[in-house]
């Protein structure tokens, strides 16, 4: 009987188990990632190859960005996103140039991001957020809220 349950555990697709994990220290999550930023979600609807969410970019690190992104989290470990919450996002870009996120990639919400946060001003290399000051849904200043 072990030997038919061993056999079925390693015949079986588990799909249930491909999100746990631990997620990564800090710097292999900043390594690992195409761009990092600090965004707030103003969209989020289902699309094909997952979640897809526009925001505002706050803040970035190792890639400029423009003010206004999209993120796809993506549909087999997908990291769930809600409008009008903060997130630091550790974000990697396709051949087809979509950001592109999931769970086990480091991200965090803003409120469980300080340690995060102190690593990256102290050891990330910021990038430029790039506003078109043409268009008026891209302010020139962005007010981050006070912790609640």
């Amino acid at each position: 009987m072990k030997k038919l349950l061993f056999l079925l555990c390693g015949v079986l697709p588990l799909p249930a188990w491909a999100c746990h994990c631990l997620e990564p220290h800090i710097a292999d999550a900043y390594a690992r990632s195409t761009v990092v930023v600090m965004v707030r979600i103003e969209r989020v609807k289902p699309a094909d190859n997952g979640q897809l969410a526009e925001g505002e970019v706050l803040s970035a690190w190792k890639s400029n960005l423009p003010a206004i992104a999209s993120v796809v989290s993506l549909p087999d470990c997908d990291y769930p996103l809600a409008q009008g919450e903060f997130y630091l996002l550790f974000l990697e870009r396709t051949e087809a140039g979509e950001l592109t996120t999931g769970r086990c990639r480091g991200n965090r919400l803003r409120g469980e991001a300080s340690v995060s946060l102190f690593w990256l001003n102290r050891f990330g290399h910021p990038a430029t957020v790039k506003y078109d000051k043409d268009n008026p849904a891209t302010p020139w200043s962005v007010p981050i809220p006070a912790r609640e």
